[in-house]
């Protein structure tokens, strides 16, 4: 249970090197506002609540849009007071199959503050049937991954991606892009785009 003054950490998980993460139960608004320095983080990643009306205890899931796209704004500020200059902010946010353009109405209202510097599409269900395969992919059987949640319309096709957007101020951070690359499965690609 967290304290309920807020003056005692949820919990402390240590680093493997260095440091430790604090978490906090709290607000985010107002913790953002009252536990960091100001442009002390150098990476923010969060996942809002979508506003689908989902049941998350005390917390109101199905805000009327312009609520809740000010309560997005309200959270760019104090996100902006925190991130250090050369930081980066990283949104995960989904659209319902009945409003796709929710994640971007989101998205712009951040963009407001930052700059749109990457979209990631968090592709979280896939299915490869063995017979599309190459001989040396490894692939034996049909194989399908992740979390697959099924649409009861006959509208709406199947939502299996989410968007993170990655924010900046300058929109020209620099990222190590090889520590989050996917080895080439076919050896003839590391020839063909080695730069």
């Amino acid at each position: 249970m967290a304290d309920p003054k807020g003056d005692r950490p949820f919990a402390r998980l240590p680093l493997p090197h260095r440091g430790e993460i604090v978490l906090w139960n709290e607000d985010c608004l107002e913790g953002l506002a009252r536990r960091l320095a100001p442009g002390s983080v150098d990476v923010i990643a969060t996942s809002p609540p979508y506003n689908l009306g989902i049941r998350y205890g005390r917390y109101r899931d199905r805000l009327p849009r312009a609520e809740y796209l000010g309560w997005i704004r309200a959270l760019a500020v104090r996100i902006d007071g925190a991130l250090s200059d050369r930081g980066s902010f990283f949104l995960n946010v989904g659209s319902p199959p009945r409003d796709p353009w929710f994640a971007w109405d989101v998205a712009r209202e951040v963009g407001h503050r930052f700059e749109l510097q990457n979209v990631v599409h968090w592709i979280k269900s896939i299915a490869i049937d063995r017979r599309f395969t190459s001989r040396t992919s490894g692939i034996e059987h049909d194989l399908a991954l992740g979390h697959y949640k099924p649409v009861g319309s006959k509208r709406f096709l199947h939502s299996a991606q989410e968007y993170i957007f990655h924010f900046s101020r300058s929109g020209d951070v620099p990222l190590d892009r090889l520590s989050i690359g996917v080895a080439y499965q076919d050896p003839s690609n590391i020839a063909r785009w080695r730069r």
